[in-house]
């Protein structure tokens, strides 16, 4: 899965060459950083020297320098991949199909290694969904932005797709040992709010999402 990103800027250069390693979800699991750091590097904004040497330390394997990555000096044809090059090292693919108003449609337009996927997204991709974000629901996920949805996993805190009121929607749940269930968004578009034990049925949890789409 590729994308054009804009070389004259550290974030376009920083998620051009996460593709070495699979992308940028997979770039900030072995950077050790959170992936919401990384969206944010690759938008454009500010980063530290720490978090940049972090990620420097796992593209240099694959001939990143840090010149290029930090200045655009060098040439990323000299460690990316040619197309023909990246088919042959591309094992067997995984397509999803879309969650869409609680209805299940069309593969979406994109596409993972599967064995990277089943290594670092989910062990169950015939249990996972693709949904796109109708909105900026949560912080770090814009709209328009494609998310996948392991519907295996329905407990647990994280950020997970659910169903209320007739809505489809991406909420961070924290399941409390009281039985109270916190809905957050982060966003000041939304308000959070929790539910009482006896008014969980309100929500239908469809699955936890665990991959986004960096922009």
């Amino acid at each position: 899965m590729s994308k054009s990103y804009d070389l004259s800027t550290i974030g376009g250069r920083l998620g051009h060459a996460a593709q070495l390693v699979g992308g940028p979800t997979e770039l900030a699991r072995r950077a050790d950083i959170s992936q919401p750091t990384i969206s944010r590097i690759v938008q454009g904004r500010e980063t530290t020297v720490s978090v940049m040497m972090k990620i420097y330390a796992v593209l240099q394997p694959k001939g990143v320098t840090l010149d290029w990555l930090l200045l655009g000096d060098g040439n990323p044809d000299d460690f990316m991949p040619k197309p023909e090059e990246e088919q042959e090292k591309t094992g067997p693919g995984v397509s999803l199909k879309v969650f869409d108003d609680d209805q299940v449609s069309d593969e979406a337009p994109i596409y993972f290694d599967e064995t990277w996927f089943k290594a670092t997204v989910s062990r169950y991709p015939h249990r996972c969904y693709a949904f796109r974000a109708a909105d900026d629901e949560l912080r770090g996920i814009r709209k328009g932005s494609w998310t996948v949805i392991d519907t295996s996993v329905i407990y647990g805190d994280g950020i997970y797709l659910i169903e209320m009121s007739g809505a489809v929607l991406i909420r961070q749940i924290q399941f409390m040992p009281t039985g109270e269930i916190k809905i957050r968004s982060h966003s000041d578009a939304f308000e959070d709010f929790t539910l009482t034990p006896d008014q969980k049925d309100l929500i239908k949890v469809i699955g936890r999402m665990v991959w986004w789409e960096a922009h």
